[in-house]
């Protein structure tokens, strides 16, 4: 049977790394975002790679809370 306390704690776990991610993503758009059109290119690119990233941190988020409320 699966442990609820170690899922939770790789849910979290998940949710703190992609927040590390989205933050490194933001930083690597303002750091390109000077380039003319190859640094709008790669804000568009490090933008959507970000969204994805938040909604996947978002579905963690859920999951874990929806297991604390099971509980």
């Amino acid at each position: 049977k699966p442990d609820p306390k170690r899922r939770a704690a790789a849910l979290h776990a998940v949710e703190e790394w992609l927040g590390e991610g989205i933050t490194r993503l933001g930083r690597e758009k303002q750091r390109h975002a000077w380039v003319p059109f190859y640094g709008a290119f790669l804000a568009a690119r490090y933008e959507r790679q970000a969204a994805r990233l938040s909604a996947i941190r978002e579905r963690a988020a859920t999951a874990r809370t929806i297991l604390k409320d099971s509980r």
